[in-house]
């Protein structure tokens, strides 16, 4: 009897391990970016039918690539990501931005190394 405890436990212990980790949203992910006092910040927010305000979006900054990096070992493979440059948002000092080429595709590598999947959008 407990060899058959022991074995079911190992199977369902098993089949646990198996799933897949990390957050998942039905709406896929928003990454937001933009730049202030030298430095380049981030916001991953849970996707959804309606535009963020400026509150949302900066309310879950994220400072600095590094950071980002690691916000996104969080989500499951597959994860979708829209990157938008929250056009109808003004921030203190403009809007959202894209950082340049060679951090954008820091960022890109890494959600592909991930199994991302990251779509510009407005």
């Amino acid at each position: 009897m407990r060899a058959i405890v022991l074995a079911i436990a190992l199977l369902f212990g098993a089949a646990a391990s198996a799933q897949p980790r990390g957050a998942h949203s039905m709406k896929g992910w928003e990454l937001y970016s933009w730049r202030a006092d030298g430095r380049w910040y981030f916001s991953l927010v849970e996707g959804t039918n309606r535009e963020k305000s400026l509150e949302e979006i900066t309310g879950a900054k994220i400072d600095g690539v590094a950071q980002l990096e690691q916000k996104l070992t969080l989500l499951q493979v597959g994860e979708e990501i829209a990157w938008g440059t929250g056009s109808h948002v003004r921030t203190k000092r403009g809007v959202f931005a894209a950082p340049p080429d060679p951090i954008r595709e820091r960022i890109l590598t890494r959600c592909a190394k991930l199994g991302l999947k990251v779509e510009p959008r407005n």
